[in-house]
């Protein structure tokens, strides 16, 4: 559940799944929950999640995965990754197009098209979240 679900926020949005798939992506990373305490209810532990950073992901996690956690997990939803910024990383852009064309997927030309379109329009506007990496 994302801290602002947790905080009783009313407005469910994708941006939630995205602090999910996030969470998940860490779990799969560490083999750990972030923030994990069996002791805490449901009101602490929100609290927790609100006042702390989660633990650091280990120091060999590729710095392309680092930043993805990083860019999912943002505690402002505003701020949060949005689908569309993450595919246009370039080694997630990359790998889907190339799983794609590996698995004989038929995914529309327009497609390509668009997130090519956006991720230089992303350029041209200097968009931190999704350019922040490159520059590192």
């Amino acid at each position: 559940m994302s801290p602002e679900v947790g905080a009783g926020a009313e407005n469910y949005s994708f941006n939630c799944d995205i602090w999910s798939l996030g969470i998940v992506l860490y779990e799969l990373i560490t083999l750990n929950k972030p923030w994990y305490n069996e002791t805490l209810g449901t009101k602490e532990f929100f609290e927790l999640v609100l006042s702390k950073n989660y633990p650091q992901l280990p120091e060999k996690t590729p710095k392309e995965l680092k930043h993805l956690v990083e860019i999912m997990l943002k505690k402002d939803p505003e701020r949060r990754a949005k689908v569309d910024e993450i595919f246009c990383l370039d080694f997630v852009y990359n790998r889907a197009k190339k799983m794609i064309k590996e698995n004989g997927w038929e995914i529309p030309e327009y497609y390509f098209k668009h997130l090519d379109n956006f991720i230089a329009w992303a350029k041209e506007l200097d968009l931190s979240i999704i350019l922040d990496f490159h520059n590192n």
